[in-house]
């Protein structure tokens, strides 16, 4: 499988009003234990706030193309559940966008030349 190229999972994140700070340092926080805990194929996330509505976000999670990255992901996303859950319980809604867990990548990126 490995192409060098990260794999991506997409969610959309939406937080009660007056959340939006302390959901962008949870997510700061979130990121650093996920690269101590799993770096060997968690690669890094990206936040995105929505320019219009505060109250939405887009995290990008990206993950290392290699061997077992597909059950190291569902270990990850698991433990991620569970962080939200405690953290946020029903005041922040997250919801999958894409998981490349979820799919069969038909078209891999090219490799540089």
């Amino acid at each position: 499988m490995s192409c060098n190229s990260p794999l991506y999972n997409v969610n959309e994140i939406i937080v009660e009003p007056g959340l939006e700070e302390s959901y962008m340092r949870f997510s700061r926080r979130l990121n650093k234990y996920l690269k101590r805990k799993y770096g060997d194929y968690y690669i890094r996330l990206q936040l995105y706030e929505n320019k219009n509505e505060s109250i939405k976000f887009f995290v990008i999670a990206s993950y290392k193309d290699k061997e077992g990255v597909e059950d190291a992901a569902a270990i990850i996303g698991d433990d991620i559940k569970r962080i939200y859950d405690k953290v946020w319980g029903n005041r922040v809604k997250r919801t999958s966008i894409f998981a490349f867990i979820d799919y069969l990548r038909v078209i891999p990126p090219q490799k540089n030349h």
